[in-house]
């Protein structure tokens, strides 16, 4: 992350993980300050973290602590469990002071800095994890312009703070108001590229971003001998999320976190025998690693509920289900781009943008699971809007066709793909650059958001 001063008195601060990279980039990006964030924590830090550890009862308490700025408690609570690499956290995990200790000393670093350099700008490199949030919460607080430089799908999708809370935006995505800008042209043009690219994802055509590859990508293409002689009922596919991957990235209030979700999902659908239930993992959990799906159900199930194996085609349980549940999973776009029927536990990403069944409140949510929620929504609306939706997140403007940077989970080919395109395309990152200037004295929130708002011509991200 950098801190800039104005006119070249920019300040580059580094953290633990890739440090030599880091400084690299700072460096040739103009930034000659660069500084390391403090990570030694004093006896005082640990004596507040003590403090606040000594009354934890259970896992919920930890939402409920009351941290210094109003900082808010759920990004405490999802930086513990990245650390557990579990699906809810252990409040009897011996390190748990540290990570509390990590947390007050990221704040009071926020404070401290902002007192001392009186930044104009800040730029981040995400909104979340124990380096980041903070600062990017208490910097907004203070009035100061704050940026997060994220990427995803290809293209740059930078964030631009108008105040605190809209830390649980969450990351450059397409909100209503952006969405009722689009003009009958547009929207058509969205629709049919957005229609494009959910079949290329749904057919396994080899895709950049690594949750695609893991999804569709799969060896096992043929779900019916799993699921043999239950297809006299309609079948409800249970997408899982992973478990330690920011649950409260928006906001989530509804439930704990991922598990707290699951588990109340899994217990209405025991009751309900109406349904075949299909409940699969998060694609990427074991390429993550700690906690899996299997470790929080039950061994033994009804013979009505069914965990698939993670070797299983998404395809396959695309086309054998009659809907899907998701808490805000990339497939929700999937199913209802296609026709059928997706049901929501919570405000996530898409969750505004009129494709799903979204619940008013946990209660409801649970209620829909004992009904015949399947019905509850018109699937050529839900259909028309979820494909307008995919081309506006997943699609980039025409113009930047060969200009993409590829999935971070491959770094080697990224290094080489930078390097190529600063050589080669100095007129495109011209281009991006007068963009970018635009962008910032705009209104509108995300800078892919922008792009897209502005262009009339659509292409592939990947």
């Amino acid at each position: 992350m950098a801190t800039e001063s104005y006119k070249g008195r920019e300040i580059g601060y580094i953290w633990n993980y890739n440090q030599k990279e880091c400084t690299a980039f700072l460096k040739y990006s103009g930034i000659k300050n660069i500084k390391k964030i403090p990570n030694k924590i004093n006896n005082l830090i640990i004596e507040k973290a003590k403090l606040l550890f000594e009354d934890l009862n259970c896992a919920e308490d930890i939402l409920k602590i009351k941290l210094p700025n109003k900082v808010p408690s759920k990004h405490l609570y999802d930086y513990i469990l990245k650390k557990q690499m579990a699906g809810k956290v252990n409040i009897k995990d011996k390190n748990l002071i540290f990570y509390i200790a990590q947390y007050i000393q990221s704040i009071e670093f926020a404070v401290e800095l902002i007192k001392e350099i009186k930044p104009k700008m800040i730029f981040m490199s995400h909104p979340i994890s124990v380096q980041c949030s903070p600062l990017c919460w208490i910097g907004s607080q203070n009035g100061i312009k704050v940026f997060t430089l994220f990427g995803q799908y290809g293209v740059p999708r930078y964030f631009k703070f108008e105040k605190p809370e809209d830390i649980f935006i969450g990351i450059d995505r397409p909100m209503k108001k952006d969405l009722n800008k689009l003009n009958n042209s547009q929207k058509n043009l969205l629709h049919d590229i957005g229609n494009k690219y959910i079949e290329n994802r749904l057919s396994g055509t080899p895709l950049d971003d690594l949750s695609g590859k893991l999804a569709y990508n799969c060896k096992i293409k043929n779900i019916s001998e799993i699921i043999k002689n239950k297809k006299n009922k309609p079948i409800v596919a249970v997408y899982a999320s992973c478990w330690f991957d920011c649950p409260h990235i928006y906001g989530m209030d509804r439930f704990r976190d991922f598990q707290d979700w699951i588990l109340t999902t899994f217990n209405e659908a025991v009751k309900n025998k109406n349904y075949i239930w299909l409940f699969r993992s998060h694609p990427a959990d074991e390429w993550y690693g700690g906690t899996k799906l299997t470790d929080i159900l039950p061994k033994k199930l009804p013979n009505h509920i069914f965990i698939l194996p993670t070797e299983i085609s998404g395809k396959s349980v695309f086309d054998i289900s009659d809907g899907l549940i998701t808490y805000h999973g990339t497939a929700g776009i999937e199913f209802a781009a296609k026709g059928k029927p997706v049901l929501i536990a919570d405000k996530g990403w898409y969750h505004h943008a009129n494709f799903t069944i979204f619940p008013i409140s946990r209660e409801e949510y649970i209620y829909f699971l004992s009904e015949n929620w399947l019905s509850k929504i018109n699937l050529k609306e839900s259909s028309f809007n979820a494909k307008i939706f995919a081309g506006f997140y997943f699609c980039k403007p025409s113009w930047q066709k060969n200009f993409f940077i590829p999935d971070d989970f491959n770094k080697e080919k990224n290094k080489k793909m930078i390097s190529f395109n600063i050589d080669n395309k100095q007129n495109l990152i011209n281009k991006e650059v007068s963009y970018m200037k635009k962008w910032i004295e705009s209104d509108i929130s995300g800078y892919h958001t922008y792009k897209m708002l502005n262009t009339d011509s659509y292409t592939f991200t990947n």
